[in-house]
């Protein structure tokens, strides 16, 4: 039987790998064309990491390991970009 902890599961799965697989494309496009790491917000990815951090962090904390999972994967995904544009910043093509 379906029961609404099965459905609210399903969603959160869902949901955590959409929203930690969506820095992908940047990345992609970043890698294809570096350039594209100077239009990259330094202070926004920087954020976004360490927020992420901060939800491994919770995560762990109160035991709820997919979301340590998700927010892992989208800190590591989003500290790609980051360091890219760093570096990209730092040295220029």
């Amino acid at each position: 039987m379906i029961t609404i902890n099965l459905i609210s599961n399903i969603i959160g799965f869902m949901a955590g790998t959409l929203i930690s697989l969506s820095a992908i494309p940047k990345i992609l496009s970043i890698l294809n064309d570096p350039s594209n790491a100077q239009q990259e917000s330094i202070m926004r990815n920087l954020m976004i990491v360490v927020g992420n951090i901060m939800w491994v962090t919770y995560g762990y904390l109160v035991k709820s390991y997919m979301l340590v999972l998700m927010c892992g994967i989208s800190t590591v995904t989003n500290a790609i970009i980051l360091i890219v544009a760093v570096t990209h910043r730092k040295y220029p093509e």
